[in-house]
């Protein structure tokens, strides 16, 4: 019995995808007499730093889920770009699933994340790899509680066919980048200038970023199958090419982590290992122009990032928590411009039988 397929094949076409018309390039489906073709798995998972979980999407809990305090998103960047493949590529069904969280760092991917916190603020009590246990009382927020995740590489096994990762930043000190070379003003509450905390970011991108990211991925490939793909994505440049002393060092550190990101890659590419190492970057030139400006005072209309000057957030913590991260506009563009190709990934990963009477276009 013959019912209506779609058959695959090459051109551009126009996703709507919660709500948002997305531009791509994936195969155009017209309408055949065919035996509809087995859908095939892919299995996807997030893992990393703030910048993989969804912060900035939301700047209040709404849109969150899991543990509070790692801000994970349905509408992050990786979620976003899985369902703009899913409705590309009928033949295939993506499973995807995000472990990444907030502050995160390198070490965090393969030891547990520990938080002190108020209590009942950052509860995450439907995640099974979560934990909290009463620590103590503070001034400022009561009764706290420490907040446990377990490692992230603890959702790392064969079944997985792609990993993705951002990771770094962290231990770079992004916090006191964003609090120093944007909000200067924190700087009366004892904060340092940018320029001393972008040598300090600098000593630990030249000095340990290298071996530490080379470490820690060759750990979480050490648990995928042969065949399967981690891909790395670079940070974008969070400051824009304004001409000023601030700007210049921002760009600077971000684009000399990216070095050692492809020089970690090269290497371990190197090796001959089964697992595929790739180092994202094209969304690093679609942020261009739509970066942040680094005085508090004042911000880029165009931007792609939650910047304090036009965000209207306060100085909550979780609020501050979503500033100087792509806002929608950044994950939804962050995300167009990835599916590309991860769409051209999971095509090559399925086999897709060519049907004898499809009709071109």
């Amino acid at each position: 019995m013959f019912q209506s397929a779609v058959v695959p094949l090459f051109g551009s076409f126009i996703h709507v995808v919660t709500g948002t018309s997305y531009p791509t390039y994936f195969p155009t489906y017209i309408e055949e007499e065919l035996t509809p073709p087995q859908q095939q798995l892919i299995s996807i998972l997030h893992i990393g730093d703030s910048y993989s979980s969804g912060n900035g999407f939301d700047v209040d809990e709404s849109g969150w889920y899991g543990p509070k305090w790692c801000f994970r998103n349905h509408n992050s960047w990786g979620e976003q770009a899985v369902r703009i493949v899913n409705a590309g590529i009928p033949t295939v069904d993506i499973s995807y699933h995000n472990h990444a969280c907030c502050d995160a760092k390198i070490e965090h991917i393969t030891q547990d994340k520990v938080t002190i916190a108020k209590c009942g603020h950052n509860d995450g009590d439907s995640d099974p790899q979560y934990t909290r246990k009463y620590a103590g009382w503070s001034f400022l927020d009561g009764r706290t509680c420490e907040h446990r995740m377990d490692p992230q590489i603890d959702n790392v096994n064969e079944s997985i066919d792609i990993v993705l990762l951002t990771i770094g930043g962290n231990d770079s000190g992004f916090v006191e980048i964003i609090k120093s070379c944007f909000i200067p003003f924190l700087s009366v509450f004892g904060q340092n200038d940018c320029e001393e905390v972008i040598d300090r970011a600098r000593g630990y991108v030249h000095g340990y970023y290298e071996s530490e990211l080379i470490n820690v991925v060759t750990m979480i490939t050490s648990r995928m199958k042969a065949g399967s793909k981690l891909i790395l994505h670079a940070y974008p440049l969070i400051a824009t090419d304004r001409e000023t002393e601030d700007n210049i060092l921002v760009r600077g550190i971000t684009q000399a982590a990216i070095e050692v990101q492809i020089k970690a890659i090269e290497y371990l590419n190197s090796l001959g290992r089964e697992v595929d190492i790739i180092l994202f970057t094209d969304h690093v030139n679609e942020f261009e122009n739509h970066n942040a400006e680094t005085c508090s005072s004042c911000y880029n209309p165009n931007g792609w990032l939650n910047e304090i000057s036009e965000s209207g957030i306060s100085l909550e913590k979780d609020e501050l928590a979503q500033l100087y991260h792509p806002n929608e506009e950044g994950h939804k563009n962050w995300a167009i411009s990835f599916a590309d190709k991860l769409g051209s990934i999971v095509y090559e990963m399925i086999e897709v039988s060519e049907p004898s009477n499809s009709t071109l276009i």
